[in-house]
């Protein structure tokens, strides 16, 4: 609620369904969507380049996909994070947005976030585990070279 000098009282409800308002919301729909769904194949990247057999030629993988995880991973996670964290400061800087809104904001908010922590957790996990059995912190058993005398 805004009072003006003459105590006419202005609610910020029509602010809200100015164009202005719906194009910041456009604009927050088409952002969050395309976030979700570098989200969507950050987790999928990393179910892979953590599957054993994905590396080795005993999964049935093409190597153009054995390549564009291995190429695209990191860019498209410094993507999706970046990405984020303007989303993310952008849905708390702005608040002329329609009522109905806020809670689209927020699923959408959490579901991005959760998929690149999802994410990371994967890769985490297995990295964990190679330093705990003894081999280097990204071991890929295709990338890894054949010991000598074998």
């Amino acid at each position: 609620m805004l009072v003006t000098s003459s105590g006419i009282i202005m609610t910020s409800d029509k602010s809200a369904e100015s164009p202005e308002g719906l194009q910041i919301s456009i604009g927050f729909v088409l952002s969050s969507l395309f976030l979700l769904g570098c989200g969507c194949l950050l987790v999928w990247f990393s179910c892979l380049r953590e599957t054993r057999s994905f590396w080795l030629d005993s999964g049935g993988y093409p190597i153009l996909l054995r390549d564009l995880v291995l190429n695209f991973y990191y860019p498209l996670l410094v993507v999706s994070i970046t990405g984020m964290i303007a989303l993310t400061t952008a849905a708390f800087v702005i608040t002329r947005i329609p009522n109905g809104f806020k809670l689209f904001k927020g699923l959408m908010l959490a579901s991005c976030w959760s998929l690149i922590i999802a994410s990371m957790t994967i890769s985490l996990r297995n990295n964990i585990g190679n330093l705990w059995n003894g081999r280097p912190l990204n071991y890929k058993p295709q990338l890894a070279r054949p010991e000598a005398g074998h």
